[in-house]
């Protein structure tokens, strides 16, 4: 689910990540590098796999999403802010 968190025509499907990284045989002392990591679905995927990944994203749209997937809230509390936040957010229905 996290991957599907926004979509991103240009991103790399997940099973493509973990199937690149089983392919090499990426060990525990090995470093996934991502230049353009767009979306963060190969950063996330070596995490999973108890692997590190270090990457870099120019664009701050992009940058702000990964940033929400790679850092998830460390408690409940934060959680239930988020939710009850974005529960509160009423439609517009003025005209433009």
């Amino acid at each position: 689910m996290i991957h599907r968190s926004y979509n991103f025509i240009a991103g790399f499907c997940p099973v493509f990540v973990r199937s690149c990284i089983q392919e090499v045989k990426l060990n525990c002392d090995d470093v996934v590098v991502d230049p353009f990591s767009g979306l963060s679905t190969t950063l996330l995927e070596p995490n999973f796999q108890d692997l590190f990944s270090i990457g870099f994203e120019p664009h701050p749209f992009l940058y702000e999403i990964s940033q929400g997937k790679i850092f998830l809230p460390s408690n409940i509390q934060e959680v239930k802010f988020s939710g009850n936040l974005l529960l509160s957010i009423q439609p517009y229905t003025g005209s433009i």
